[in-house]
């Protein structure tokens, strides 16, 4: 799931914009995300797309269905 396109949701689902998932563990429940830095420390949910992107935005292909994590 590596360079796939997040959703960034914060309380009351708030909005918090869109990210990149770089690194994902799911055992341990960390998730490395490039993200607004405004959005960090408010985020409370991840939202996985169905879309990979590189990190110089350029489409890379499909996941299967987005996810809440």
């Amino acid at each position: 799931m590596v360079n796939l396109y997040v959703g960034l949701g914060g309380e009351q689902a708030e909005h918090l914009g869109v990210g990149l998932l770089c690194d994902v563990d799911f055992a341990d429940r960390r998730a490395e995300v490039l993200m607004p830095p405004d959005a960090a420390a408010r985020l409370t949910e991840i939202i996985f797309g169905s879309i990979r992107v590189s990190p110089g935005g350029r489409e890379l292909g499909f996941s299967r269905a987005g996810m809440h994590c």
